[in-house]
């Protein structure tokens, strides 16, 4: 008898190709595809005009058949897909105003708007508005740009609204009508915001960093780290070395050293992070430099911590993100930035949850085992302490991510699995990421237990109430700001009624802007700009600058200069080489001269292809493989020898072979053209080098060279000088 559940039968799906993949004997049984068509021609037309003209396709049914059924089809058949458009969901369309619309309702901006940076969207020409696209000035005018920051710069509006900025302006304006005051324009307003983003700037740089008792963050790292683990190295014990956050890994010399961000704490390798120079104070990673104290997303995981770097399009991502993501990639390798090919990820590698954080966020890799394919982000498979290898380092990884191995905790190497605890690490990284964790450890970031009374006291101190900032990190806006941008209105001639309860209320607002963006409202400098040197100071730079470009350009013509003399040189090393087999060994010079000029018309190595399947040995021709070799090994010691066998090769190759083939068009057509001229003059300089006194010569050269100083201008002659005898000689040689 049989227990269980009974077992369930595999049901397969019938496989139903697509219309144009399906053979049109499954549409038309009667149809036969080799039947004879009916060809029936219309009478009392020429064949031009049946040609040329356009004739209506009833008129052309009416004239070609006479058969009704084919015309009742045809009725038939429109009536019949009538009925199916009708059937049809047909579009409908409403109109929406567009930018043209928007812009004729506006008004310009008057001239002192202008000034700070507005543009007037109309066309002073004809009193028709300007076709062409506006476009933002050039940024090199603006203050808030890498090394131009400073405090008196002249003042652009970089902040635009939106549409939660266009209520405020419109609650404002209520308030104010309430109170008989004038209603505000939404320039003054991007005016003031700009204002207040640029003295919280310059403040900032003022601030100094905030005292940390480094032993006790040390001791909540280390606690942290034993609890859920470290995906970016910090949390190691006082004994052991922090790990690179990229590579995981301690080890490092002079040109690639560990270099640790006096912001997060973190500790990257120059190669992993792309730090061509270590500076000589304080180094700060990318977060740090530009999102200080901003805890920042990465594009394709759930952690916020790690060594980052900022895609093309402005998001933030690790680097281990970027190099475990086949589809990613580093624009500038050296540097590590910027991150790019976000669109190449597929939509599926979005679509995977981590099995290890539980979490659909971001992209997942998975295991390199063919068989498995479990998915899990990188940082989790860091944190979790699980199989990630760069086989070739850092750089192999970027020119080749096949040398990237990382397997999950079922297929981890048996080696990896008995010194890392894997399953420990994945319950730790669950841990950590698990909502309720996640609560209570933003709720204690920062927190130090004190008693009712002392936090009563410290509450009623002077200095919380001058605080720096609101306890979700907002900035607080002093009275100076307020106080500077009365006085900036008054500057620039921005006439307001109630400026002061104006200035109050922007500032309020931006200070919850801040707090709900968690970040600059407008494009922040860049940190390690020169807003802190005076324009003497920079001026002086840009000289120092401009001397050294100088001086590069200088070696850009030295080397090129070099580089000529070298080709020069080399020239006359060759041609001096050349006189000397020509004066030392005239005969052999001869041949090769031969010889290289028969491989030079050879540009297509025929002779050492061709003919490689005959045996031409046993017929005693030499093949074009052994010509070249002797050529190449000086083997032939006569000319004569060297124009035997070309001739007999050639006289086979006219026999045998085709006048198509390559080798036949070679000895044939282009070295038949030029062999005779080049074997007369080959034999007249091998002729010449024997019948000469050149052993002669030589002879008394290796006497040695006897000089004298003569008066007539001071030159140098040799007391052995060729005599006019033997000067023709040597040039007769060299012709």
């Amino acid at each position: 008898m049989q227990r269980g559940r009974p077992k369930k039968r595999k049901v397969t799906a019938k496989v139903v190709n697509p219309r144009e993949e399906t053979d049109f004997t499954e549409y038309y049984d009667n149809l036969n595809g080799e039947d004879v068509l009916d060809v029936k021609v219309i009478e009392g037309q020429t064949e031009s005009k049946a040609t040329h003209d356009v004739i209506s396709s009833t008129a052309l049914l009416d004239q070609l058949y006479e058969d009704t059924a084919i015309r009742d089809y045809v009725s038939t058949r429109k009536l019949h897909d009538k009925e199916i458009l009708d059937r049809l969901k047909r579009p409908c369309f409403r109109h929406i105003k567009g930018t043209n619309d928007c812009e004729e309702s506006l008004e310009s901006p008057s001239r002192r708007y202008m000034k700070l940076g507005y543009h007037d969207i109309h066309s002073r020409k004809g009193g028709k508005r300007s076709t062409e696209t506006y476009t933002r000035p050039d940024e090199g005018n603006y203050g808030l740009v890498k090394g131009g920051l400073l405090y008196n710069d002249l003042f652009r509006v970089l902040y635009d609204m939106d549409e939660q900025d266009k209520l405020f302006v419109e609650h404002i304006n209520k308030l104010r009508d309430k109170k008989g005051l004038n209603p505000t324009s939404y320039e003054l307003f991007e005016t003031s915001m700009t204002f207040l983003e640029m003295q919280d700037f310059f403040i900032e740089q003022l601030l100094p960093p905030p005292a940390k008792n480094q032993n006790a963050a040390n001791e909540r790292q280390i606690i942290r780290a034993s609890m859920y683990g470290s995906d970016d190295g910090k949390g190691v014990s006082p004994e052991e070395d922090q790990c690179c956050a990229v590579c995981n890994r301690n080890d490092c010399d002079s040109s690639n050293a560990i270099v640790f961000c006096d912001g997060c704490n973190i500790a990257v390798h120059q190669e992993c992070y792309g730090i061509p120079f270590i500076p000589e104070g304080p180094w700060l990673c990318r977060r740090c430099l530009i999102s200080r104290n901003q805890n920042q997303r990465c594009l394709f995981c759930p952690s916020t911590t790690g060594a980052f770097k900022q895609t093309d399009n402005g998001y933030w991502a690790h680097v281990i993100c970027a190099l475990w993501i086949n589809e990613l990639y580093l624009a500038n390798p050296i540097y590590m930035e910027p991150i790019e090919g976000i669109q190449n990820v597929p939509k599926n590698r979005w679509k995977l949850t981590c099995y290890i954080c539980k979490r659909r966020v971001g992209a997942c890799i998975q295991c390199c085992r063919n068989s498995c394919f479990l998915a899990y982000h990188a940082t989790c498979a860091r944190r979790a302490d699980l199989y990630l290898r760069l086989k070739k380092g850092i750089k192999g990884a970027i020119d080749n991510q096949s040398t990237l191995v990382t397997f999950c905790d079922k297929h981890t190497p048996r080696e990896w699995a008995l010194t890392h605890g894997t399953r420990l690490g994945i319950e730790k990284t669950r841990l950590f990421y698990s909502l309720s964790n996640i609560k209570r450890r933003s709720e204690e970031t920062n927190r130090i237990s004190v008693t009712s009374d002392i936090k009563k006291e410290l509450t009623n101190t002077k200095s919380y109430l001058f605080r720096w900032s609101t306890h979700k990190g907002a900035p607080v806006v002093p009275i100076l700001f307020v106080k500077r941008l009365q006085e900036f209105f008054k500057k620039e001639h921005l006439d307001i009624q109630g400026c002061l309860e104006f200035a109050i209320l922007v500032s309020k607002y931006w200070t919850l802007k801040r707090e709900a963006s968690k970040a600059p409202l407008i494009r922040r400098p860049d940190p390690s700009n020169y807003s802190s040197l005076t324009d003497e100071q920079v001026e002086e730079r840009f000289t120092v600058l401009n001397k050294i470009k100088e001086d590069v350009l200088k070696l850009t013509d030295i080397s090129e200069s070099a580089v000529k003399h070298s080709e020069v040189s080399k020239a006359l090393n060759d041609e001096i080489i050349n006189q000397a087999e020509l004066i030392h060994f005239p005969q052999l010079y001869a041949v090769d001269s031969l010889g290289q000029l028969l491989l030079k018309c050879d540009k297509s190595n025929v002779l050492s292809n061709a003919l490689q399947d005959k045996d031409l040995n046993s017929q005693g021709v030499p093949s074009g493989q052994e010509i070249i070799e002797k050529i190449a090994l000086h083997q032939y010691q006569t000319t004569q020898t060297l124009i035997n066998d070309i001739e007999k090769l050639t006289d086979y190759v006219v026999t045998h072979e085709s006048k198509s083939s390559g080798i036949y068009r070679l000895l044939k057509s282009t070295w038949g053209k030029m062999k005779k001229r080049k074997y007369t003059e080959t034999l007249r300089m091998e002729k010449l080098a024997a019948d000469t006194g050149i052993e002669d010569l030589k002879e008394r050269k290796r006497e040695g060279l006897q000089t004298k100083k003569t008066e007539d201008k001071g030159k140098m002659v040799r007391e052995d000088a060729p005599t006019s005898k033997d000067i023709p000689i040597a040039k007769r040689l060299r012709e």
